[in-house]
């Protein structure tokens, strides 16, 4: 009986050490922050990913953030995320590398904070709206780009 509790431990200390991986935060909040470490000294072409990768982690902070009842972080959250798609988009169609995995990420974080936004009182829908709506306009572009389509004057 005795070996059967200690080889128990032992497995579960063992899939706690896999689960686990070495340098990698568990948190959202930390993986945000190694994210905006990554793109402040990321080169120009890595920068659209990167902020793709920072804004789907940010939705995902929001939606804990607003979890939790903390609306205010969540609306700097949401304000954040602003930002970070405008510089995404222009960072995307500047280097025009990495379009697939931008568009991934920003698609991810759409649909997550549109989730969000249908969970939310009515009077706190809108500012999630608005970063949906903007995500979706940086998308299109990032589409537009990889497909080769002019805007029409």
């Amino acid at each position: 009986m005795k070996t059967r509790a200690v080889l128990a431990i032992f497995v579960l200390l063992l899939l706690a050490c896999i689960s686990a991986p070495a340098g990698e935060p568990r948190d959202v909040a930390g993986r945000v922050a190694q994210l905006k470490q990554r793109v402040a000294n990321a080169k120009e072409k890595d920068r659209a990913k990167l902020l793709a990768e920072l804004i789907r982690e940010e939705a995902s902070l929001a939606s804990q953030q607003f979890g939790a009842g903390n609306v205010k972080d969540a609306q700097a959250t949401l304000a954040d995320i602003k930002a970070q798609v405008i510089e995404c988009k222009q960072a995307a169609l500047a280097s025009g590398k990495d379009l697939k995995h931008a568009d991934i990420n920003l698609r991810e974080a759409a649909r997550q904070l549109d989730n969000l936004r249908r969970s939310l009182a009515f009077e706190d829908q809108e500012p999630v709206k608005e970063v949906v709506d903007l995500i979706q306009d940086a998308r299109t572009a990032i589409l537009d780009r990889m497909f080769g389509i002019k805007e029409k004057h």
